[in-house]
């Protein structure tokens, strides 16, 4: 039976991605991400101001004339997507839920590459690894991506980043670009990211409901964590649990700044705010740097 609410989502979610992709990210995308390398394409003759290090000395002492060779760079890319689905990716206090951002932003990479004939995979992760979904092409690939995203049923409520690092690190032998997209509610997973960066091209986007750093003071509350199922009963006009989040933040800021030392990109996107200007700003920066 077909689940029409499902049917309208997904035609909704890539009729929005793939007008931002035309309008906006397609050559942004193809401006901020490298090739795997340099392909010879072909020669011509020189003219001034031509780097003299390309002249092709074979074919100019034959035609007694210089020429200088040519090369384009070998455009297919890998893109795998690493999309958190443990249950805090569930929480939301706007229109939208941290999953709901997170299956957004998966859109507008996936139609990217695919616009520019680049495979597209995903690895959906709690704390185990869910599901894999290996390189392919084409708008019904990018389409069971995204119902894959939307529909999982994951069989662990927990998280950890470390997990899904190193597997998909063991999985990938040619180098790839990695969107982790999660809310990085999780701790020990630094030094798994620079390992992997180290061979691929990773980039981190960090989903989250802004009251979950400045939550409302309203006296007592019953909160629960979504992952564990533990409650407990606190005031949010304590002191101490003011301190509680502005320790988050501080540390999150930390984390940010590491990264950033390390060359590592890390983007953090509100579920109640335009992400565009946020994603063109990313892709406006790695192509300044490049």
């Amino acid at each position: 039976m077909i689940d029409e609410n499902l049917v309208k989502k997904l035609h909704y979610i890539e009729i929005k991605s793939r007008k931002l992709v035309n309008e906006m990210f397609a050559g942004e995308y193809l401006s901020a991400f490298r090739g795997q390398g340099m392909e010879f394409d072909q020669v011509r003759e020189y003219y001034p101001g031509d780097d003299v290090r390309s002249i092709d000395w074979n074919v100019s002492a034959r035609f007694n004339k210089l020429y200088v060779k040519e090369f384009q760079e070998e455009r297919e890319l890998n893109l795998f997507l690493l999309v958190d689905i443990s249950n805090s990716q569930n929480f939301g206090t706007e229109e939208k839920t941290k999953l709901d951002l997170a299956t957004e932003l998966s859109a507008i990479f996936a139609f990217s590459a695919i616009k520019h004939n680049d495979k597209v995979g995903l690895l959906l992760f709690t704390d185990k690894i869910e599901k894999l979904i290996p390189l392919g092409k084409g708008r019904r690939h990018v389409m069971s991506i995204l119902n894959t995203i939307i529909t999982y049923k994951p069989h662990s409520k927990g998280t950890s980043l470390k997990n899904a690092l190193e597997y998909i690190g063991r999985l990938l032998t040619k180098r790839a670009i990695i969107v982790v997209i999660s809310d990085f509610i999780d701790g020990d997973y630094a030094k798994e990211v620079k390992q992997l960066n180290r061979k691929h091209d990773v980039i981190l986007l960090h989903v989250y409901d802004k009251k979950e750093y400045v939550p409302p003071r309203v006296g007592f509350i019953t909160t629960e964590d979504l992952e564990t199922g533990e409650q407990l009963l606190v005031n949010t006009n304590d002191k101490r649990f003011k301190d509680y989040f502005i320790t988050m933040m501080d540390n999150l800021s930390a984390v940010k700044d590491e990264f950033k030392r390390s060359g590592i990109d890390m983007v953090s996107i509100d579920t109640s705010v335009n992400y565009i200007p946020i994603l063109i700003g990313f892709f406006k920066e790695r192509i300044r740097r490049r």
